[in-house]
This record gives structure tokens, C-alpha cells and sequence, in this order.
């Protein structure tokens, strides 16, 4: 069985929830047997960059690197490869990259598209990239042959709007032991257990200016606040998160990390906050989840989905109410909490479990057609 992946930028250590979900799972559906091509944008991938990684191919495909622009180009170009190439499945991730699933049917082609969030509703976006974004999850609900979505909220809200019910394979999480490496909190100047951390794209959506000021507003005595994730850009939303940050004491722009230094940072922070107004299902929450961490999240239904104990959840943009959660919690919550859902992600959201759920799925697709 062949199965060709397009809809993200680039792997491995890209930045992004569709880049990590893909990271995870492909090499263990490479593993299953599968023969995995994912094709690449070229803007993230030198033209010497291995074409072998962890028994998955990767193709680079010409992209510009423009915003919007990219998705569309590089999405293009990659149905047009698969239509010459034939695969048993085109799997496209994103709504963005789905907008080209009635051209790949069209062209043949057995087409699964993976939801992961209605990306649509980020502030980000301005007329013409929400009507895309819109665009493309239409495409996928109406002519996709399968569609995957993420979440359980996520596959409930599509069956309302289209009347298709998705078929729901969670997002998975690694497992967050503890390391042997301190390097990073040197290098940071941190304590363990006595910052607050955040992970997160530099997008309004994350809202990490508004927890910039609801840490200022906690007063932990002796904590740092440390936000994980490329923030040195020079868009509006980067530019005002770093002048916050720099106004602020105890504030750490970590930059982006990954590996041992990201698993270091989960395993030893005393809080971690998620305080965004749209997620698919966060991977970076359940990542703190898997390290034992105690959260502090947003009362989104990505969120909830979780089923954090109730005083961990706060109205989205409510600061104080933010503030308070943050400088309750960890001492409030007891550890047993924190140990049980630890168990639970590890067993729900276990990613070798997800790529055997996947595997069938394509095997259950592929038959199907016979």
C-alpha cells in the first residue's frame, strides 16, 4: 500500500500542530509496512536535505514562501504529482490543502483529508484567506472519500454543519519522562518547578500577550514565565508579544524548541498555561499532561475535551481570572490528579495506538474500493 501525504510545510522539526502530528505518526506507519512519501514545501527544505527519514520519503516540491500563497502553490503541484504517480491514497492535511480535493478526484485519485481545526476562524486570516480556508473544508465534506478529524468536538461540529459524521483518530502525545539534561534551564536561568510555560505559535489566536499580563498580575514570588516558540518575526503580533516581554519582569522568550530541551523544559516547569481561543486538540497540553504538569487552559471545547478538573479552566481574555487560576492551582490540585490524567493520555492519546487506528483505516478504505 502506497500513501502519499501532503498539507504541511516540511519534517522533521518544523514548527506546527499538522508538522509534529505528522512527525509522530508517519515513521510508525512507515513501520506498519506502508510506503509513505510526504511531500514538502521547498521554502523549509534545503535541496540537499536527506530524502530518507525514519523509513518515510520525502519529496521537495517547489513553494514560494508567502503566506497563503505557499499553500496554495505547493498543494497544487502535489495533486498534479500524485496524479502522475498514483498512490492507493492521497492524504491531505488541513482545510487549506483540501480545497483541491474535487481536482484530485477528478484526476482519480482516493482521497482522505485529515480536519484538525476550522483554521478559518483565526484572526489572522482576512477576507479572501478565511473564504479559502471555508472553501476547503466544503471541498473536504462534501468530495473527500474519508474524512479523519482530530477530535471528538471537532467530528461532532462537522456532522452539524455538513451532515457527514468524520471518523475520529485523536491526536497523539509522546511520552514526557523526565531527562538527564539540565542544560536548558542553565542556559535560561531557571529553577525547577518555578516557572510557568507556555508552548505555542506566534499567532493572536495563542493570546500570549494576555499571558504575559496575567502572570504580571499573579505575583509569584521568585517564578519566571517561559514561552516556547519562534517569536523573533517581524509581524504585528511578534512585535508586540517581545515589547511586552521585555517590559515585564521574569519573562523568557525561549525561542523554539524541541527534543530533549523541550522535553526538559515539560517535566520541570510548575504550571502550564494554555490560554488560546481556537484549537483543534492541543498537543502542547497534552504534552504537559503526559510530563505530570499541572494546566491552566482556556474554557474552549478543544480544552474541555480533555476534562481538566473545573477550576483549571478560565473565560478566554479573562486576565484576572487567569492570574488567579495560575497562582491556585499548583498548590490546590492534588498530585493524584495530576497522576491519573497522566495515565489516561498516555493510554488515549498514544500515538502507536493512532497509527495502528490509521493503518486499518486505510486498509478498511482500500477494500472497500475492491
Amino acid at each position: 500500500m502506497k500513501v502519499m501525504v501532503l498539507g504541511l510545510r516540511a519534517l522533521p522539526g518544523i514548527a506546527g500542530g499538522v508538522e509534529s502530528h505528522c512527525e509522530h505518526l508517519y515513521p510508525l506507519i512507515a513501520n506498519a509496512g506502508v510506503d509513505v512519501e510526504i511531500l514538502v514545501r521547498s521554502a523549509y527544505v534545503a535541496r540537499t536535505a536527506t530524502r530518507q527519514w525514519r523509513g518515510v520519503r520525502i519529496r521537495r516540491l517547489w513553494s514560494p514562501r508567502k503566506s497563503g500563497m505557499e499553500v496554495i502553490l505547493h498543494t497544487f503541484l502535489g495533486v498534479l504529482y500524485a496524479a502522475m504517480h498514483r498512490p492507493d491514497v492521497l492524504h491531505l492535511h488541513s482545510v487549506g490543502p483540501a480545497i483541491f480535493t474535487p481536482l484530485a478526484r477528478l484526476l482519480g485519485l482516493h482521497v482522505v483529508v485529515t480536519h484538525h481545526a476550522p483554521d478559518y476562524v483565526q484572526a489572522k486570516w482576512g477576507r479572501l484567506g478565511k473564504w479559502i480556508l471555508e472553501t476547503g473544508e466544503r471541498m473536504a465534506m462534501r468530495y473527500a472519500n474519508q474524512v479523519i478529524s482530530v477530535s471528538r468536538h471537532g467530528a461532532a461540529e462537522l456532522n452539524r454543519l455538513y451532515g457527514r459524521e468524520p471518523v475520529v483518530i485523536l491526536n497523539g502525545v509522546p511520552f514526557m519522562g523526565p531527562t538527564d539534561s539540565g542544560a536548558v534551564l542553565d542556559e535560561l536561568r531557571l529553577d525547577s518547578s518555578r516557572y510557568v510555560l507556555h508552548v505555542g505559535r506566534a499567532i493572536p489566536d495563542k493570546r500570549q500577550d494576555d499571558l504575559i499580563e496575567a502572570f504580571s498580575r499573579a505575583r509569584l514570588p521568585g517564578w519566571k514565565l517561559v514561552l516556547v516558540g519562534d517569536l523573533s518575526g517581524d509581524d504585528a503580533y511578534s512585535k508586540r508579544v517581545r515589547r511586552m516581554a521585555a517590559g515585564r519582569a521574569g519573562v523568557v522568550l525561549a525561542g523554539f524548541r524541541s527534543g530533549v530541551d523541550l522535553r526538559t523544559l515539560f517535566t520541570n516547569a510548575g504550571c502550564f498555561v494554555l490560554p488560546s481561543a481556537i484549537e483543534g486538540l492541543p498537543i502542547a497540553l497534552l504534552e504537559a499532561l503526559s510530563a505530570g504538569r499541572a494546566v491552566v487552559a482556556s474554557n474552549i471545547p478543544a480544552n474541555h475535551e480533555i476534562e481538566l478538573p473545573a477550576d483549571c479552566y478560565f473565560q478566554v481574555g479573562d486576565v484576572d481570572a487567569m492570574a488567579t487560576a495560575m497562582s491556585r492551582i499548583p498548590d490546590t490540585v492534588p498530585p493524584q490528579v495530576w497522576k491519573a490524567l497522566q495515565s489516561r493520555v498516555h493510554e488515549e492519546y498514544d500515538w502507536s495506538r493512532i497509527a495502528e487506528q490509521t493503518v486499518q483505516f486505510y486498509r478498511d478504505a482500500l477494500s472497500e474500493r475492491l
